[in-house]
């Protein structure tokens, strides 16, 4: 079951709790188009993420923020049905172009990356004040 099959009425995009930033585990050189095709590409559809953040300071918006686009899974997360479809339509989620995964080598966002992360983040805190 996806959150497109399960029914919308019970939820409402205005209550929005959380902004989830994940990262891509990719080398930071690709663009966010080049992640948007890859994710299209392997299955996800939609795919599932409100933003894309590469370094070049490009922002996609590929999933409308009136829809969920979930991360959270039953199976990755441990999570019931239930609290994975509330997560989903409770939370943002930016995918940020780049790894941070390297513990030897922590991630640096580039600056134009780092600004535009931040520039998203503020917006939609601003839009969504209970968000954190």
């Amino acid at each position: 079951m996806t959150l497109n099959n399960v029914s919308k009425s019970n939820y409402n995009r205005d209550d929005i709790r959380y902004i989830v930033i994940h990262h891509t585990a990719t080398d930071n050189n690709a663009t966010a188009e080049d992640v948007l095709a890859s994710m299209q590409k392997r299955y996800w559809e939609p795919v599932p993420t409100h933003y894309i953040v590469d370094a070049n300071w490009t922002v996609l918006n590929p999933v409308p923020i009136t829809e969920p686009a979930g991360w959270f899974s039953t199976k990755n997360w441990g999570l019931t049905l239930d609290d994975a479809i509330k997560l989903n339509w409770q939370s943002i989620h930016i995918e940020v172009v780049g790894t941070w995964t390297d513990t030897e080598n922590p991630a640096q966002l580039p600056k134009a990356q780092e600004d535009a992360l931040r520039n998203l983040v503020a917006e939609l805190q601003a839009k969504y004040p209970a968000s954190t």
